[in-house]
């Protein structure tokens, strides 16, 4: 029996996550020019339990955190256009009076430079009905509502979590 993490591995990975973003167009949301900015994927952040047994893995993002509180760039790039998008974290939480839903924080910071001209943090929370499914015939709906919140977390992130 797959596990709510498993079903989350399998129904939002970083394929369908990016998949959700280019249906957005979120560099546009972001309220950046797609024309002076070329987007260049990192590797996907680890899932906790991935960090569990692997020191390496935990350096390494013990290292980005530290480049993110001391405002440096996470990559080596110099262009004076840079932007960056980081997904902090993805969980589902499920509360017997709130019932359940997908959770979802970013970290956006846009440089001039090296310097961060505009910065958005935090997370939002979309509510789900379908995931996880119930039975064989409920996996569509729940693949769909989970993606359909992934989707309105970050149009949400955006529009409250990001200066203008």
């Amino acid at each position: 029996m797959a596990t709510v993490k498993d079903l989350m591995r399998e129904y939002l990975g970083p394929e369908v996550q990016l998949s959700e973003l280019d249906r957005l167009e979120y560099v546009s949301m972001l309220g950046l020019d797609p024309a002076k900015y070329d987007v260049v994927l990192q590797a996907p952040t680890p899932w906790n339990e991935d960090l569990k047994n692997n020191p390496e893995l935990k350096a390494e993002v013990k290292a980005l955190n530290k480049k993110i509180k001391a405002s440096e760039r996470i990559t080596e790039s110099t262009n004076p256009c840079y932007a960056e998008l980081i997904t902090t974290h993805i969980f589902y939480h499920k509360a017997m009076m709130y019932g359940s839903n997908l959770f979802t924080g970013w970290v956006f910071r846009e440089f001039d430079g090296n310097k961060i001209t505009r910065e958005g943090t935090g997370q939002v929370k979309n509510p789900l009905e379908n995931f996880p499914p119930k039975d064989e015939t409920m996996i569509e709906a729940a693949q769909i509502e989970l993606r359909d919140a992934y989707a309105k977390d970050f149009a949400e992130y955006v529009e409250k979590k990001v200066p203008r």
